[in-house]
């Protein structure tokens, strides 16, 4: 997966180096790389709305199953599969959107955690040069409190801070380095957001995992109000009740984790939590899964009256056929499978009876 995920992030850093190239600040250049990366997966992400809906338009019948066969777990899945064989859909056909996104989104994690890498462009030797000169100059510390994903910006620190300490990277490296801008609304995002003690350490930067936080909450909630919404049956519902855990432990753990990471990671989480925010409000306006659920069970009481009124006029035909040879096929239109055999083991005595002479009309 590891290399998967690489190859994903190369051409991602390439997208990343050029619009640095064209927009020298690391804050704006992670909003539009995020909007960039976003809508580059927009297809999946519309193919798994389509998806979801077109298991949604099947919910009236799921439920009319579950009337029937609920008590009988074995009738009542042979039944679902024969439902979703009848109407063309895949049950599984949204799992393999979200698996191919997987190893997208940590590929355009693996790009934001590495700007020396992706945006310099400098090769694993040199960072790993430029690693060993900042473990000795502040230990290992950086690595063991924030992690190896920290490590790049633990060195764009250090090397700010002691240029002179990286001289034997070259003059060009320690100035493109230097030349690296990190101030975004007044915040350093190469600094890993730390909890104030006192009003005195009150900063900005504070900002990130609260954001990081609260976004992802909206995330949480707003998910769990769309699954309510199309719920096929009470443990459908049930599971989307207990999702309400989740819904709290995602923006926690988001939150937690801005504190372990520089503000440019938490920073690239707010807007792609955004980002997820807007695509899923359009995606449910323009389908609407309540709206569908609506119109199927129209369609599907529409459907079951114009059976009734078919049963009604099949009855009618043959209760009014004087000569049992006009009675074929056609005259059973509307009738179940039940009427249509005992009205043929009719008609055959019928036809017995007047063949042998024993019918009397």
């Amino acid at each position: 997966m590891g290399s998967i995920m690489g190859l994903i992030a190369y051409p991602l850093g390439w997208i990343m180096k050029l619009l640095y190239s064209v927009i020298p600040n690391y804050g704006l250049v992670i909003l539009v790389f995020t909007l960039v990366t976003k809508i580059l997966l927009i297809p999946m992400a519309v193919k798994q709305h389509k998806s979801m809906i077109s298991r949604t338009k099947l919910q009236p019948k799921m439920i009319d199953l579950k009337n029937k066969y609920g008590n009988n777990p074995q009738k009542y899945q042979e039944e679902m599969m024969g439902l979703y064989q009848r109407e063309g859909v895949n049950p599984a056909s949204g799992c393999g959107s979200s698996l191919i996104q997987l190893p997208i989104l940590f590929g355009m994690l693996g790009v934001v955690y590495a700007p020396l890498k992706y945006i310099l462009g400098l090769s694993d030797e040199v960072i790993n040069k430029a690693s060993k000169i900042t473990v000795g100059l502040i230990g290992k510390t950086f690595l063991n409190s924030s992690g190896a994903r920290s490590e790049q910006y633990a060195i764009i620190k250090s090397l700010k801070e002691s240029p002179e300490a990286f001289r034997s990277l070259g003059k060009d490296v320690v100035n493109n380095i230097l030349d690296l801008k990190f101030n975004f609304l007044g915040m350093d995002l190469s600094r890993i957001p730390s909890v104030p003690r006192g009003l005195s350490e009150i900063n900005w930067l504070i900002l990130i995992p609260v954001l990081s936080g609260l976004t992802s909450l909206l995330v949480s909630l707003q998910s769990m109000k769309n699954n309510s919404s199309v719920a096929v049956d009470e443990a459908s519902a049930q599971a989307a009740q207990s999702m309400k855990f989740m819904m709290f432990l995602t923006p926690a753990i988001s939150a937690w984790a801005s504190f372990k990471f520089p503000a440019a990671v938490g920073l690239y989480w707010i807007f792609s939590n955004m980002f997820i925010i807007i695509q899923n409000y359009m995606l449910y306006k323009k389908y609407n899964p309540t709206q569908v659920i609506l119109k199927a069970k129209e369609e599907m009481i529409l459907k079951k009256e114009q059976e009734r009124q078919e049963r009604i006029e099949a009855r009618k035909k043959l209760s009014n056929l004087s000569d049992v040879s006009d009675i074929d096929e056609k005259n059973y239109k509307g009738l179940s499978q039940k009427e249509i055999n005992k009205i043929k083991l009719a008609n055959a005595r019928k036809r017995d009876a007047q063949k042998y002479g024993d019918y009397d009309d």
